[in-house]
């Protein structure tokens, strides 16, 4: 897991800009490292998280949710063209810069015991379809764990388990 005091986390009425400028740092070899979420936490309390799914929602003008845009009745038209698309992502963040996190973030994860087991991880993210969980001692948030942090677990595992076969 990530400890808590790794997390990048701001309170709810903090904006997207203020969160992004800290998402990317450097390691101790100097390469950089891109958090994976931003923990909105009111005091002590984990109550929301921004993550790539919300960050996609919010960037994505409504008007492309339109089923009518979207129709094959309407074939290829400027949607698809290299003239829409080209710069409307910059456009689009640069719109929502000033956007506080509390209209932005999703509910947050579901939580598991720190002394939970990675099978008890797994069967949880499965259950509940999340891609991250709160890690609690007790009723104190200790971290997070993703997926990308259980994979790499498992496959250390694996490898391990591998070289002890004869």
């Amino acid at each position: 897991m990530l400890p808590l005091k790794d997390c990048v986390a701001y309170p709810p009425e903090s904006t997207l800009g203020q969160a992004l400028r800290h998402m990317i740092h450097r390691d101790d070899a100097d390469r950089e490292i891109l958090d994976r979420q931003v923990l909105v936490m009111k005091e002590e309390e984990v109550v929301g998280v921004v993550t790539m799914r919300e960050m996609a929602d919010i960037v994505r003008p409504e008007y492309l949710a339109d089923p009518e845009l979207r129709s094959q009745s309407a074939g290829t038209t400027w949607r698809f063209s290299n003239i829409f698309w080209n710069g409307l992502l910059r456009l689009r963040l640069k719109d929502l810069i000033e956007k506080p996190l509390s209209a932005i973030m999703a509910l947050p994860p579901p939580v598991i015991p720190k002394k939970a087991s990675l099978m008890e991880a797994c069967d949880l993210m499965q259950e509940t379809a999340a891609r991250r969980l709160l890690v609690m001692d007790g009723a104190v948030v200790v971290g997070i764990l993703d997926e990308q942090t259980l994979f790499a677990e498992m496959v250390r595992l694996l490898v391990a388990t591998l070289e002890e076969m004869p």
